[in-house]
C-alpha cells in the first residue's frame, strides 16, 4: 500500500522531472482537498516516434474537475 500510484505503459518514456513535478502537484492538491476522498491526477502526453522525435504538438485542454462531468461528458 502506498499514498500515491503512478502508472506507466510498456511504451511510455517519462521526462526526467515527471515524477517530482507530478508528486508536487499531488501533494498540493491533497493539501487543498484534505477530505479523505481519493484524488485522480493526470498529465499531458507527447506523441513521439521511435527516436523520440515529436510527432504532434501537445494539446492539454482544461477539463471539468467533478466526477460526473469527467465520466459522462
Amino acid at each position: 500500500q502506498a499514498d500515491f500510484y503512478m502508472f506507466c505503459d510498456q511504451d511510455d518514456v517519462w521526462l526526467p522531472t515527471k515524477i517530482a513535478t507530478t508528486l508536487e502537484a499531488m501533494l498540493e492538491l491533497r493539501k487543498q482537498n484534505d477530505s479523505g476522498v481519493p484524488l485522480l491526477v493526470h498529465t499531458n502526453k507527447l506523441i513521439v516516434d521511435q527516436q523520440l522525435n515529436l510527432l504532434h504538438k501537445p494539446s492539454f485542454e482544461k477539463r471539468p474537475h467533478d466526477l460526473i462531468s469527467i465520466v459522462f461528458f
